[in-house]
């Protein structure tokens, strides 16, 4: 791995200068960050013969801008940064009234502009350079030029009317008054090319620059397969360098260009291997989950209180909420009464919850709980100024949180949140005139715009943003994502115009410091820099740098890596390998774990627990056999394990409009109802007005009796009509394909106990009909859809070896009853397709010429598969047996399996497993 390393040979420009001056008090060194002022203000300390400088001999950029080059309006403050915003606003909702713009705001999009607000704040401070640009060019102005010219009019106008002044407008002079400056590398900021002639032109500044570039100055990059190998690598190089070159971990400095999808991974892989960092990149203030607190609550009055929306605010758990056994309460109640949403009904606004609640009267609590958050939320989100944001905000907080139990992250978050509150309210006055119309919605958006980064005191690894640490000296300096597109520096002037537009204006050049960057990188790692690239990102597919020498990275790379040791160990079939020597505490607490979970096994008596499962299979000592049961273990016996007898049951936390089986249990019912109405009229199956008017009345009936939330009876109570035509369609065709047979039997529960057995089968047939000519017997059963009908496995044959039980183990039952008045000789069978739009493919026929079947069919090997499947059932049972088959639970049964998650079973794709 220390090939890897770059070991500098390039000379360290800052440490030359700052040893050569660090003695001459009037000199000031000026760093592009504080990260790079704090770091070399003290190494110069253990580099050179001074025991102490003045501090503020070293200075960041932006605070050397702001003290020795100096705006020419002393009697003016600078804009803040919110007021332009106020402005954007402003501008916008003129220009809605009687549109000014013509293209930087699409006149068509006048009215509903206010999403341009971002973009035209942005816009302001670089006005001053692009009319600089155009007063310069022999350009004719067109509709782009027009528009920038207005927004600059009536922006000069609001600066000069509230006595403030653009930073970046100005052209200040420069004043040394008697000091002397180093400024380091200024070619790598973005606004130095506005200083560049003013300050190149002092005889009191000093730019030090890196020297012309070489060969030798571009350091090589490991390159790997995809990013996990390379966050992997480098934590293993990390913890390596760290145990054998003795290099303190708070000398180390990890750059990482994209935060938000790199960050986790780097986290989680230093936490693996105990790795100790300090993450020196703040987050959205929105970003925190007392922080997104406030949008949350914008979120629940815009969505007119949704299920989703109050769910998500109620189970944000970085809150000390006062009542969240009544939080989870409210949850459970919207999911089980299906609250979706509100909705508009002729009108007026219907509260979905408080619709529930009336048919819930028993949870008058829990309503005035929602009434209550529901009040409050919509005070604060509707509040029309920043003043009342925060007087309703400390009402909301004194009734739903607990102050005394905020965590200190939180606590801080949300005193910086309320801080940024007060801002804002301290502009309200003097800005009345352009206050935004919507006061919450600037204030959210203003929080996910704030960054935050919390005070600690930890020491470890320096995880920062890619350019902030390429001039401060770290012993060991690594970058991640290395890649052309993560490390591409090119400063675009006045990026906001197309390039035909720039073009015209004369500027012909963008600056391109991505190489500068990396040559800092390299000259600034005291010892070690090494850079990291991969082929396959988190998002894209990538190439390293065009400046780098690439080497190949992968597996060789990786030295050390106990986790893999342990891996290793564990798939050694041969024991030829130890036992690993070292491994982590996180290795430690999980087997530590794993090994109280067995001797707490031991202890209780598990299998008795599991033995009572297993008894509730039987009735009276004898196992009860189901088409379902069967059906369920020959699919997989795990899965049976899990369904039937271990019960587990996915945890649903999301509202459904109607469950997703019980618009085909209604139909069930409905064909339930009609099919006994047949029977007690003794009626033969056709259709008319009287069949119509029996329809009709068994769809009410079922309708009545079937329980639904509040919406979803109401769905089905406002859709009636094409609902009666849709079962109107399916009683249809059912009557035309059985006319004239009269119902024997609807909805009969049957059982039948083999002789000498230890098991007995029962089952539900759902309908059996009676032809008289031919004097036949027809089995129906209803089905909701085409998956559930498994037509492809019907029979045995050589590639069905265990065919669908359902049928055979039905057709067994009615021939073989006890009772020869319930006994049946079924010659016919068939699935219908209750729920569906394919006429033609209602009727699935399973046996017989009635049923729709043209050949004989042998059922022969079919019933002894089945037979021969009950007797394994029934041994495999005693015996606890639920292992899984390979060549039967394979990977597509798996795939589709409602358990896959918990059985956890691996495959590999290519070979079909």
């Amino acid at each position: 791995m220390g090939k890897s390393c770059y070991n500098n040979i390039m000379e360290n420009i800052v440490e030359r200068v700052l040893k050569e001056n660090c003695t001459k008090q009037d000199v000031f060194f000026v760093f592009p960050t504080q990260t790079a002022v704090d770091l070399w203000s003290d190494k110069i300390i253990q580099i050179s013969s001074v025991t102490a400088i003045a501090s503020e001999r070293f200075i960041a950029w932006d605070d050397f801008k702001g003290t020795a080059v100096r705006g020419k309006e002393q009697n003016r403050r600078a804009i803040p940064s919110s007021v332009r915003k106020f402005f954007a606003q402003t501008i916008i909702r003129q220009n809605a009234g009687e549109p000014f713009l013509k293209n930087v705001i699409p006149v068509a999009y006048a009215s509903s502009a206010s999403n341009f607000s971002n973009y035209i704040s942005s816009l302001l401070p670089s006005l001053a350079m692009w009319k600089k640009y155009f007063d310069k060019s022999s350009s004719k102005a067109d509709e782009v030029d027009e528009d920038l010219q207005e927004i600059y009019n009536r922006y000069k106008a609001f600066l000069d009317k509230h006595s403030l002044f653009d930073p970046a407008w100005e052209t200040p002079p420069f004043e040394s008054n008697g000091k002397k400056y180093y400024i380091f590398f200024p070619e790598i900021l973005s606004d130095y090319i506005e200083y560049k002639e003013i300050l190149s032109s002092s005889k009191d500044i000093t730019i030090v620059s890196l020297p012309e570039e070489s060969e030798s100055d571009r350091p090589p990059v490991s390159f790997f397969s995809n990013s996990r190998q390379e966050i992997k690598n480098v934590a293993l190089y990390l913890k390596k360098i760290h145990a054998e070159k003795n290099i303190p971990w708070n000398k180390m400095a990890v750059s990482i260009p994209d935060m938000e999808n790199y960050r986790p991974y780097v986290e989680r892989d230093f936490d693996l291997y105990e790795i100790p960092y300090v993450l020196r990149d703040g987050l959205a203030l929105s970003s925190y989950g007392a922080g997104a607190f406030f949008s949350q609550l914008k979120d629940c009055l815009q969505n007119n209180f949704s299920f989703e929306s109050l769910k998500t605010l109620l189970l944000n758990n970085r809150l000390p909420w006062l009542e969240k056994e009544l939080n989870e309460a409210l949850i459970d109640f919207g999911r089980e009464n299906n609250c979706i949403c509100s909705f508009d009904e002729k009108g007026c606004e219907v509260d979905v919850w408080l619709k529930s609640f009336e048919k819930n009267p028993q949870e008058e609590h829990l309503k005035r709980y929602y009434k209550m958050l529901k009040e409050k939320i919509s005070n604060i989100v509707r509040a029309k100024s920043f003043s009342e944001v925060r007087k309703f905000y400390f009402e909301l907080r004194d009734k739903i949180f607990d102050k005394s139990k905020f965590s200190p992250i939180s606590n801080a978050v949300i005193g910086r949140c309320i801080s940024e509150l007060g801002n804002l309210i301290d502009l309200e006055d003097e800005f009345a005139d352009c206050l935004p119309s919507d006061p919450y919605s600037f204030f959210t958006s203003a929080l996910a715009e704030k960054k935050y980064l919390s005070q600690t005191e930890d020491r470890g690894v320096q995880l920062l943003p890619y350019k902030l640490s390429a001039t401060a000296p770290f012993d060991v300096q690594v970058v991640v994502d290395s890649s052309q597109a993560a490390l591409s520096v090119v400063y675009k002037i006045l990026s906001f115009l197309p390039d035909e537009k720039r073009t015209a204006l004369g500027i012909t050049e963008d600056p391109d410091v991505s190489s500068y960057f990396i040559r800092l990188y390299a000259m600034n790692a005291d010892k070690y820099s090494y850079f990291t690239s991969a082929s396959k990102t988190f998002n894209a597919y990538s190439i390293s740098h065009s400046f780098f020498i690439e080497k190949a990275g992968g597996d060789t790379e990786i030295e050390g890596d106990s986790y893999q040791s342990e891996k290793d160990w564990f798939l050694d079939e041969n024991n030829s390998l130890a036992f690993p020597k070292k491994i982590m505490g996180v290795q430690k607490k999980a087997f530590d774990f794993w090994s109280q979970v067995q001797d707490r096994e031991k202890n209780i008596s598990g299998k008795m627990d599991f033995s009572e499962r297993l008894a509730t299979l039987y009735t009276n000592g004898k196992l009860k056999i189901s088409a379902s049961s069967l059906n369920s273990y020959f699919s997989c016996p795990r899965s049976f394990l899990f369904e039937k007898l271990l019960k587990l049951e996915e945890v649903k936390n999301e509202a459904e409009l109607m469950n997703p089986f019980a618009r085909g249990n209604l139909y069930h019912s409905i064909m339930e109802k009609f099919c006994k109405n047949l029977k007690k009229k003794n009626l033969a199956l056709d259709y008319n007005d009287e069949y119509k008017e029996i329809l009709s009345k068994s769809l009410d009936a079922a309708l009545a009796e079937f329980r639904a939330s509040y919406l979803a009876k109401l769905l089905l109570d406002t859709t009636r009509n094409s609902f009666f035509a849709e079962i109107e369609a399916t009683v249809k065709t059912f009557c035309a394909k059985y006319k004239g047979c009269t119902v024997d039997a609807v909805e009969e529960e049957y059982d039948y106990y083999p002789e000498g057995k230890d098991y007995y089968f029962s089952g539900r047939i759902d309908c059996l009909l009676y032809s008289p000519d031919p004097a036949e017997f027809i089995l129906i059963d209803f089905k909701s859809s085409t998956r559930a009908i498994h037509k492809d496995i019907f029979y045995v044959s050589d590639d069905v070896e265990i065919p669908d039980m359902q049928m055979p183990i039905y057709l067994y039952m009615l021939e073989n009853q006890s009772d020869k008045k319930k006994r049946r000789k079924v010659e016919n069978a068939a699935f219908f397709n209750v729920n569906t739009s394919d006429e033609k493919n209602r009727n699935v026929p399973y046996l017989g010429e009635l049923s729709g079947i043209k050949e004989e069919v042998d059922l022969e090997k079919t019933n002894e598969a089945f037979l021969k499947c009950a007797e394994t059932f029934a041994e495999n049972l005693k015996v606890q047996k639920f292992d899984v088959d390979d060549k039967r639970q394979d990977y597509n049964v798996c795939r589709s399996c409602a358990y896959k998650a918990v059985c956890r079973r691996t495959f590999t794709v290519s070979r079909g497993k």
